[in-house]
């Protein structure tokens, strides 16, 4: 879980985790200037820290599960505070299947303001819903399957991650994962995301996306 400036919902995420049933919760903390990293700790985590920016801190975080033999990460930002332990359950069942991204309820609609901006400026996702690029959510199989330095240190990460798994042909599914989970209101970063994401999307060639890949019979979790 990459945190900066999260106290007051990161207890709350954490928890869910452990009601999920994750083995650990890794909280990274990448330069918070409040009591983030207590505030974990106190929930019962184990806080790292890495350079400061999201994608630098969920790199951090996904070689501390390499190192220690985790078979499967999710990650999750840290101030997701409408999260709930059975969502993480959900993506938890798949994850070891198949790199997993957290999905609106209504697909068909982008959920917040930088979804509809990139939607706006005709990103090519592959099929995939701008909403559940930007969730917040994703899992994954260990050994990671992609390589790490590729991948940007800041809000780029979503975005770009997924874009190169699909590009990579792994199949990437969904679960629903609610209108918001997000506090509303919050666009002191926008700014700074928005810059990230332009820069990930002038990196892709949309020519290079395949087509949307099949979700799979998610009866057969296992």
């Amino acid at each position: 879980m990459p945190a900066r400036d999260a106290e007051r919902d990161v207890e709350h995420v954490v928890r869910c985790g452990q009601r999920a049933g994750a083995q650990q919760v890794i909280v990274v903390e990448n330069g918070s200037q409040d009591r983030t990293a207590d505030r974990a700790r106190d929930a019962g985590a184990m806080v790292i820290t890495s350079l400061p920016g999201k994608g630098d801190a969920v790199k951090a975080g996904i070689r501390y599960a390499e190192r220690y033999g985790h078979d499967a990460v999710l990650t999750s930002d840290a101030d997701l505070w409408a999260l709930d332990a059975d969502l993480l359950q959900q993506m938890a069942d798949l994850a070891v299947v198949a790199p997993v991204r957290g999905e609106w309820n209504r697909p068909g609609r982008a959920g917040s303001l930088l979804p509809r901006l990139l939607m706006e400026c005709g990103l090519n996702s592959g099929g995939l819903s701008p909403a559940a690029l930007l969730s917040g959510l994703a899992g994954y199989p260990m050994p990671f399957p992609l390589p790490l330095a590729t991948l940007p240190g800041d809000y780029g990460w979503d975005l770009a991650t997924a874009l190169d798994l699909q590009a990579a042909n792994y199949q990437i599914l969904t679960v629903p994962a609610g209108p918001r989970l997000h506090r509303p209101g919050d666009t002191t970063k926008i700014s700074t995301i928005w810059a990230a994401l332009l820069e990930v999307c002038a990196t892709r060639s949309s020519a290079a996306m395949p087509q949307p890949i099949l979700k799979a019979d998610l009866g057969d979790r296992r």
